[in-house]
């Protein structure tokens, strides 16, 4: 990745690159670099705390000093590259840890760093850098199975809470949800479990306490946002795993590519989203599961983690699937509530294959007959696998230079010669009528809606916006949104806002009306409107209606 440009690839609607994960660290560096904290931003919703929502990740150690060292696109783009190093190598050590030998330690760390899972989430920086701390969370725990030290416990803490801090609090809960029951397996057979136990639940504590300046905060927001008594079961399991999509281990695009435009929208899709369902391994890792099942058939495993790791293989598995699985009604129940996608279980189900196919690697290696020849073609079938990755992967995203996306669209010249705030419409319409048909293919199409200033890339270039976005959302703002909804409709094809409307956005100090689509309005007029070249696919012509 060239550091002076930018990942932007779209998602449904608008793209969380753009509109979310880079415009959170954009005003973490601008504030680090102004020695403050980003605590609180005028320009987003009418007001929004950005810390308390958490996924600025002010307080994690690489954000903070990467984005006060750097200007904000070479910091974003060091900090995407950071996670991916930190994710791979934390593979290889976990790996060689538990005693396997560095050759099949290093395919399944690269085979995890290069598969679709992460390779897709990169758009979501906040998700890859808190994962990105799973192996290490996981290696640090063997070693405290093994020996009670203060090193390994504050260590083992401080990665915790670091990984809290990242701001991505469901990588937190699934990897602690991991790392315990990876514990009491590992600790089964000592003399000294009650002890054992008392050192983790320490190292917790620990944990908790060095997050507690992000944690105090965070709680508070939840309290006062609109799920502050978690989520209903229908939306606590929405974005579950297809099962189907297991086909997208082997085959990422079995059904379908987001980047061309055939992978359906999730509302017609039963609810699936590409990014959340690929697991993008390649062929070789699940031969090698599937060999390991059945060498394991009939005797037990002589390596005391494989039991283990096909068990959180299959409950992993039964925990993507959300509302197809059995399991269902766990999603009704706290801390499963407080989250969404049941398929980020992946999380576990990918990484439990990966040490599961290189038990199964170690197996065949030490096969005497045949030795040549085996040990031949696993090498080629590795190298293979990671090629197939790489060419699979490589040309995936929208990267695009930072300057032409950072050098503010002809609205914003017009909004600030106005006062007040602005609000946009229609524009996830439009996105979504270029995402659907060609994906990212053309992405002057998508650098041209950012006339629309749709949040949060507004506060980019510091225009105040009645709206915001964020993972969620506080309680009053809702509620006015909610009744704002009823007095300013869209369609795909117009808009209206009603003399109610007109009044409710006086409330907010709305002057400026930014829309993608034809508008019916009362006490606006339209004061400016722009239109892509002939060339660009998005020729809906782009307004601005003001007082």
């Amino acid at each position: 990745m060239n550091l002076d440009w930018l990942l932007v690839t779209p998602d449904f609607g608008r793209s969380d690159a753009w509109h979310f994960s880079f415009v959170t660290k954009f005003l973490l560096g601008i504030s680090l670099h102004q020695n403050k904290l980003p605590i609180w931003n005028s320009t987003m919703g009418a007001g929004f705390p950005l810390i308390g929502e958490g996924q600025i990740g002010a307080f994690y150690l690489p954000n903070i000093l990467l984005f006060r060292l750097f200007d904000p696109v070479i910091a974003y783009n060091l900090a995407l590259i950071l996670a991916m190093v930190m994710l791979g190598w934390g593979m290889y050590l976990w790996l060689r840890l538990m005693h396997y030998k560095p050759l099949p330690s290093l395919f399944a760390a690269a085979t995890l760093t290069l598969s679709g899972m992460v390779i897709t989430q990169l758009p979501h920086i906040a998700l890859i850098q808190g994962f990105s701390l799973f192996p290490w969370i996981a290696a640090v725990t063997v070693l405290l199975s093994q020996k009670k030290t203060t090193v390994i416990l504050s260590l083992w803490a401080i990665l915790v809470s670091q990984q809290l801090l990242a701001g991505f609090p469901q990588a937190s809960f699934i990897t602690v949800l991991f790392v315990s029951c990876y514990y009491l397996w590992l600790i089964k057979d000592h003399q000294t479990k009650l002890s054992d136990i008392v050192w983790y639940a320490v190292a917790a504590l620990l944990s908790l306490g060095l997050s507690a300046i992000q944690l105090f905060p965070s709680w508070e927001f939840l309290s006062q946002s609109s799920v502050a008594g978690g989520l209903d079961p229908q939306t606590a399991s929405y974005f579950s795993y297809p099962l189907k999509h297991i086909l997208t281990l082997i085959a990422p695009f079995a059904l379908g590519n987001p980047k061309v435009g055939s992978y359906p929208a999730f509302t017609d899709f039963d609810g699936s989203i590409f990014w959340e369902n690929v697991g993008g391994i390649g062929l070789l890792p699940i031969v090698l599961f599937i060999a390991l099942i059945i060498l394991s058939l009939g005797r037990p495993p002589k390596q005391g983690s494989t039991l283990f790791f096909i068990a959180t293989t299959l409950f992993s598995l039964l925990l993507m699937l959300g509302k197809y699985s059995p399991l269902y009604l766990i999603y009704s129940f706290f801390p499963f509530n407080l989250f969404r996608v049941p398929s980020r279980f992946i999380w576990i189900f990918i990484p439990s294959i990966l040490l599961l196919a290189t038990e199964a690697w170690t197996k065949l290696w030490q096969i005497s007959k045949y030795k040549t020849f085996i040990r031949t073609s696993l090498i080629a079938a590795a190298v293979t696998n990671t090629v197939f990755l790489l060419y699979s992967w490589y040309p995936y995203h929208a990267i695009e230079p930072a300057s032409e996306w950072l050098t503010p669209p002809p609205s914003v010249r017009f909004v600030k010669s106005e006062q007040g705030r602005v609000i946009t419409i229609g524009a996830e319409a439009v996105h979504n009528r270029i995402f659907l048909s060609d994906g990212w293919t053309t992405p002057g199409s998508y650098q041209f809606l950012r006339n629309a200033l749709a949040p949060d890339i507004n506060a980019l270039w510091n225009v105040p916006s009645a709206q915001v976005y964020a993972g969620r959302f506080l309680r009053r703002p809702t509620i006015f949104d909610e009744l704002l909804a009823q007095h300013l409709t869209a369609d795909e094809n117009a808009a209206t806002v009603s003399a109610t409307g007109k009044k409710l956005l006086d409330l907010l100090s709305v002057k400026t009306i930014l829309t993608a689509l034809p508008l019916t309005h009362a006490g606006f007029v339209e004061a400016e409107s722009w239109e892509t070249s002939p060339s660009r696919r998005a020729r809906r012509p782009r307004r601005t209606f003001a007082q």
